[in-house]
């Protein structure tokens, strides 16, 4: 027997004995159930896709998931970490962007964005149930962000 047509009896092989498991672990024994298996699976599959996808154009269009803790740690001030959420929404889809201007719009730019940060750090302290050291944390970040306005600062980088 030739090399090609032992790889085709292989794939062959390989091909029923993965439908002989279909069809024994649809419960029913029969074709249309290793079917259903089959659909249900390549369902599964594209919906993995979908997912993957989305988070493709999150990963796009968010700032990076390290931009909060970085700033807790110090690693990041408040108007390094807002400017990395204002280039994120940058890249956000418009009815994203529309948000943004109701929500911070009467706000200047850097102001803005600087609110959705420590609104996003109180989050993360309220998502770990601690959101005494949130509001604690919210308070020295609008102090910061009030130094800067009074220094003439508070611009993004």
């Amino acid at each position: 027997m030739s090399p090609g047509a032992v790889h085709r009896c292989t794939i062959l092989l390989v091909f029923v004995v993965s439908l002989g498991f279909v069809v024994v672990l649809s419960g029913r024994g029969d074709v249309l159930g290793a079917r259903k298996n089959w659909e249900e699976l390549k369902a599964k599959e594209e919906m993995m896709e979908q997912i993957k996808e989305v988070q493709k154009v999150q990963a796009e269009t968010h700032p990076p998931p390290t931009v909060v803790p970085d700033l807790l740690a110090g690693r990041l001030t408040l108007l390094e970490a807002a400017a990395r959420f204002r280039d994120g929404c940058v890249r956000q889809p418009e009815v994203t962007r529309h948000g943004w201007r109701l929500a911070y719009g009467h706000l200047p730019e850097a102001e803005g964005y600087c609110e959705m940060v420590i609104r996003h750090v109180q989050s993360k302290y309220e998502l770990d149930e601690r959101p005494a050291e949130g509001q604690a944390a919210a308070r020295r970040l609008r102090a910061e962000m009030e130094q800067h306005r009074r220094d003439g600062t508070l611009r993004l980088p």
